[in-house]
């Protein structure tokens, strides 16, 4: 899925979605024209990234066990 999509899908915005890729929390793969491609299992770790800062960790500290 792309990026848009998979904001849509769990309401995280398109520029934190870069953010948790940037830092590695989740990595997608790319198409042959650079766009980004989410795998389903990427739907549950950014609700899993959400669940955690929610709790009050840090995004280094969720990159850390992820």
């Amino acid at each position: 899925m792309k990026i848009g999509e998979l904001s849509a899908r769990t309401g995280v915005s398109i520029r934190s979605l870069r953010y948790y890729e940037k830092l590695g929390l989740l990595t997608p793969s790319r198409n042959k024209n650079g766009y980004r491609d989410y795998s389903p299992l990427a739907e549950e770790q950014v609700r899993t990234i959400q669940l955690y800062l929610g709790l009050g960790l840090t995004t280094e500290q969720i990159a850390g066990f992820l």
